[in-house]
Order: C-alpha cells, then sequence, then structure tokens
C-alpha cells in the first residue's frame, strides 16, 4: 500500500522515471519464426492466419512483422451485422 501511495505522489503512473532514456525494445523472435516457417515450407502464410483467430493486421501489430511477411493472394470477406443481417464487405 506505501509503494502505491509513493507512485501516486511521485506520478509514476503516467510516466515511469526512465522513459525518455531508454528506447524501446522490438521484438524479433515472432518474425524470425514465421520467416523460417514460411521459408522452410513448412507453412504457407494463409495457413498461419487460418491458424491464428487474428486479422492479419493485428497480428503484423502485435508481433511487429512487416507488413508484406505475411501477404495473401487471397481476398478476405469480413462480414457486417446491418439491420439484423449478416452482409459481406470487402477488405
Amino acid at each position: 500500500m506505501y509503494q502505491k501511495r509513493q507512485m501516486t505522489v511521485k506520478k509514476y503512473w503516467r510516466k515511469e522515471p526512465l522513459d525518455d532514456l531508454i528506447q524501446r525494445e522490438t521484438p524479433y523472435l515472432w518474425k524470425q519464426s514465421f520467416q523460417m516457417l514460411i521459408d522452410n515450407n513448412i507453412l504457407k502464410p494463409e495457413e498461419i492466419l487460418e491458424n491464428i483467430t487474428l486479422f492479419k493486421e493485428e497480428i503484423d501489430v502485435l508481433c511487429s512483422l512487416p507488413t508484406d511477411l505475411l501477404k495473401t493472394s487471397k481476398t478476405i470477406k469480413h462480414l457486417k451485422l446491418v439491420g439484423g443481417s449478416y452482409k459481406t464487405m470487402s477488405g
């Protein structure tokens, strides 16, 4: 409890003391893993995307991937609920 109070007094909840000095790391292990799977013909980018239940853009951001690493030739249609029925939207 004391530590929380001190962090509030020193405003550490908003900004850490060394936030401006320490450079944020970029994760690279996911990129290497996906690249190895694709280069060694273990999985295709489409198969990776099918096995992970996230959108490609979310995977790119969360894993710090270049946008072309999991590029697919398929056009994925997203569903959107409109007036009680589903309509497809190209995306």
